[in-house]
């Protein structure tokens, strides 16, 4: 029988080469390499940095821990957006220093309840490793990360750094919001949770929710106005190209509607009062008839000039 050739291959810890045969799965030069590799040290709750943040933020939306009958710690995220697996997988292997792996599930067709559904395809992030399981846990100890039940971490909360911050909600809004139009509407069967991150997103500077729970009993808090807006594509954004993409669209769009000024609404005010029609009051103002009607009759005060009330006053 004939021998089979050695292959090169590169050690996962020290980066040097070394030739295997093809049937074994050597991943290390040497048992001393595998040994320092097994035992490296996870980084402390004390380091914690912007990729360790964007893990945690994944792991409270579409990212999970699993850990079965064997002891076999799980941590993964599985999603049909490519870009979102791979900067997930790019930033566990920037703060652990170990490689995540992709696999890719071809579209395949399931039946739920009676009914047939589709589903996309979809790419895997695994890594399997008690000792980073058993230190992302302790950030979440009580919820575990678990769907209903997660919370935000402390650490995050408590934290002052707005770019912490900022790559905890990327996770999170990667995961669970949809940017639209005119608004970024975030959901979650978790009440508590959700407080967390409006908790966090007041902290940089967005103000104006609505919280409301729909007919399948989820919970959703959307973010409207064109200063939120522009705020969470300037301080947090989407690593998703495609919600990126809306959001960026959808931010100048609203910039280029333009900005009533508080005298412009009293001004209308004034006018109907003293008998003015409609399209005298628009022609005088040079604003559109149906925004002087739905301030005088309506009494629609447009946001930004709910804004200047609140810092100036009246």
């Amino acid at each position: 029988m004939k021998k089979s050739k050695l292959i090169k291959r590169f050690c996962l810890y020290c980066k040097k080469e070394f030739y295997t045969y093809p049937s074994q799965n050597c991943k290390f030069c040497s048992r001393s390499c595998s040994g320092e590799a097994k035992a490296k040290i996870i980084p402390s709750l004390i380091n914690l940095n912007k990729n360790l943040s964007y893990v945690l933020g994944v792991l409270c939306g579409d990212g999970y821990l699993s850990k079965d009958k064997k002891s076999t710690c799980e941590i993964g995220l599985r999603t049909i957006d490519k870009d979102f697996a791979l900067t997930f997988k790019s930033n566990l292997q920037k703060t652990f220093d170990l490689y995540p792996v992709i696999k890719i599930i071809p579209p395949s067709i399931h039946k739920i309840r009676g009914k047939l559904y589709k589903c996309k395809k979809q790419f895997k992030v695994i890594i399997f490793s008690k000792r980073i399981y058993n230190s992302l846990l302790k950030f979440d100890a009580i919820g575990k990360f678990k769907t209903k039940i997660w919370r935000v971490p402390k650490e995050i909360t408590n934290s002052k750094n707005e770019k912490i911050i900022g790559m905890f909600l990327r996770g999170f809004l990667d995961s669970e919001a949809t940017p639209r139009e005119y608004c970024i509407e975030i959901a979650s069967s978790n009440k508590k949770g959700l407080n967390d991150i409006k908790y966090l997103l007041s902290k940089l500077g967005i103000r104006r929710f609505y919280f409301y729970k729909d007919w399948k009993n989820v919970w959703k808090l959307i973010i409207s106005g064109k200063d939120n807006l522009f705020l969470i594509y300037q301080k947090i954004g989407f690593t998703i190209e495609r919600k990126q993409k809306v959001l960026k669209n959808s931010v100048e769009y609203r910039c280029k509607i333009r900005n009533f000024k508080k005298s412009d609404y009293w001004d209308a005010i004034k006018f109907r009062m003293s008998g003015y029609t409609y399209r005298e009051i628009s022609d005088m103002l040079k604003i559109n008839t149906d925004t002087v009607r739905g301030w005088c009759k309506r009494g629609n005060m447009p946001y930004d000039i709910q804004r200047q009330i609140e810092i100036e006053g009246i």
